[in-house]
């Protein structure tokens, strides 16, 4: 898909769905360096911030990291959330023995 998007002159889309590959891989490696310099990378481009697939990859990071202020932050930041988002947030509070903050 990446190569479709660039050689389809639309090299913006190429970059945001490497991005957004890289951030789920960092969650799933528990890398939380590497996925802290792809979230200063996302945030840099306007366009990113409000995507929710990144920003869900980004609590998803951040939870299984234990870095549970920085998802929460991400979370509250959010001006659209999905039932992904809601899961991740809850599912990473939970992980963590903050199940009745969850609730909240």
């Amino acid at each position: 898909m990446i190569v479709g998007y660039v050689r389809g002159k639309t090299p913006i889309w190429a970059l945001e769905l490497f991005q957004k590959m890289r951030v789920g891989g960092c969650a799933d490696l528990g890398a939380l360096d590497f996925g802290q310099s792809i979230h200063g990378y996302v945030y840099k481009f306007a366009g990113l911030v409000c995507d929710i697939a990144v920003n869900n990859g980004l609590i998803d990071l951040y939870s299984k990291s234990g870095s549970l202020g920085l998802a929460t932050k991400i979370f509250r930041g959010m001006l659209d959330k999905d039932l992904l988002t809601w899961t991740t947030i809850i599912s990473g509070l939970a992980l963590h023995g903050e199940g009745r903050y969850a609730l909240e």
